[in-house]
C-alpha cells in the first residue's frame, strides 16, 4: 500500500519522497508523466496497528474536528486491500492486533461520540468497493 498525499503548507521539499510514473506500453502516454507524491510506503514487516497510526490518525482527528477524509486502498488482486481494510476482530467482535483500518475508525467514532454524551453529534460514513468500474454500497 502507499499513502499518497499533496504537500501541505509547512513541509520542506526534502521531506517528501516522489514517484515518476510514464505507462510502459501505450504510446498514448508516452508524452505525459505522472508525478505522485508520498511518504511511506508500507510492507509485510508492518502491523495492522503501524498502518492504521500513520495513515489514518490524523485524518480522523481532522474527520472529528468537521474536516471530510477518504481512505483509499487501491491495488493488483491479492495484494491485500482487504485484509488492510478489515483485517480481523476477536471472538468476542473486539479490536485486535489484527483489526483493520475499517473496525479501527468505526470504534474511535463511536468513541468519539461516547465522549461527547451531552452533545448532538452526527457520523456520516459511506464504505463502497470499485470493482471492474462496478461500485458496490457495502453499508
Amino acid at each position: 500500500a502507499v499513502k499518497c498525499c499533496s504537500k501541505s503548507q509547512g513541509k520542506a521539499e526534502e521531506e517528501w519522497s516522489i514517484l515518476n510514473m510514464a505507462h510502459p506500453t501505450d504510446e498514448s502516454f508516452a508524452h505525459r508523466q505522472q508525478v505522485f507524491r508520498f511518504h511511506h510506503v508500507f510492507d509485510e514487516e508492518d502491523s495492522q496497528l503501524d498502518i492504521y497510526e500513520d495513515a489514518c490518525v490524523d485524518l480522523m482527528d481532522a474527520c472529528l474536528q468537521g474536516s471530510n477524509g477518504t481512505i483509499l486502498a487501491y491495488g493488483q488482486t491479492g495484494s491485500g486491500k482487504t485484509h488492510t481494510i478489515l483485517g480481523d476482530v476477536d471472538a468476542h467482535g473486539c479490536i485486535s492486533e489484527q483489526s483493520g483500518i475499517l473496525p479501527r475508525v468505526i470504534s474511535e467514532l463511536f468513541d468519539f461520540k461516547a465522549r461527547r454524551a451531552n452533545n448532538h453529534v452526527v457520523i456520516c460514513l459511506s464504505i463502497l468497493e470499485i470493482y471492474n468500474d462496478n461500485i458496490h454500497d457495502l453499508l
